[in-house]
């Protein structure tokens, strides 16, 4: 059994993406469970989203229960490795305490970049994602490309530019072994989000469209997780009931 499934407490380091869902997931499935958030950053989501993302974000967990501990990092990790279940009481620095009995580190995530060599290396900046042109060629090579979170194309690292990336990168590859097509050049697009809290909550924002509420933002991510979109793209079926592990099967929709 799931650790979550037996705690009563989870302490989350990070009010970013991977916090803010983490959060609604565990909400979602052990509504009894208290969950509390803690980031150094005075607000949540760090980036260029509009006031009335964050807001609505906000006032969404509020509903969920969940307790933001926001500018004030904790004096130290807890003591007790993540993700196993044990009790700990940990401060911030301005001397709050927090009591959990389990905890996950949602932030500090690095590119893994470090195997580059050589002319390739030269392309690694100092934070290690790469610098790229915007054909996503690696700056100083004509033959090696980059896509997704390690390069350093300025904007928000999310699951559907690494996508796109893929596509400008592809056609790139094909153009230069056929010599047909020309270049292909990538440009980001507007900041936007779909940051779901459980399969049926959260909120989303569009530069377009501005900020969408939790039923589009089931459409868009919650529900699915956009496993759809996968299954269509490599040609898989839907599980069958009695063979699927997605995450409705996985975590009970009710109080333990």
């Amino acid at each position: 059994m799931t650790p979550l499934a037996t705690s009563d407490a989870v302490l989350l380091l990070g009010a970013g993406p991977v916090g803010l869902e983490l959060a609604g997931e565990i909400k979602a499935a052990w509504p009894a469970t208290a969950v509390t958030l803690v980031d150094p950053a005075h607000d949540i989501l760090a980036g260029p989203h509009p006031s009335q993302f964050r807001a609505e974000l906000r006032r969404k967990l509020d509903n969920l229960g969940v307790e933001l501990v926001l500018g004030a990092p904790l004096v130290a990790d807890p003591p007790t490795p993540s993700g196993v279940r044990a009790p700990f009481t940990v401060t911030t620095g301005e001397g709050r305490s927090v009591r959990a009995d389990l905890w996950y580190r949602c932030h500090g995530a690095a590119p893994a970049t470090g195997y580059l060599r050589g002319d390739l290396a030269v392309a690694r900046l100092e934070d290690g994602r790469l610098a790229v042109t915007d054909e996503l060629r690696l700056s100083g090579s004509a033959t090696v490309f980059a896509i997704g979170d390690i390069t350093a194309v300025p904007e928000t690292k999310l699951a559907k530019a690494a996508e796109l990336h893929a596509e400008v990168a592809a056609a790139n590859i094909r153009s230069m072994i056929t010599g047909k097509g020309g270049r292909h050049r990538y440009r980001p697009a507007p900041p936007g989000m779909s940051l779901p809290l459980g399969p049926a909550g959260g909120a989303s924002y569009n530069a377009a469209l501005g900020v969408l509420g939790a039923d589009r933002t089931a459409e868009l991510k919650g529900s699915p997780l956009r496993l759809d979109v996968y299954r269509a793209r490599f040609g898989l079926h839907r599980p069958t009931d009695s063979t699927r592990h997605d995450r409705g099967q996985d975590m009970p929709a009710s109080p333990r």
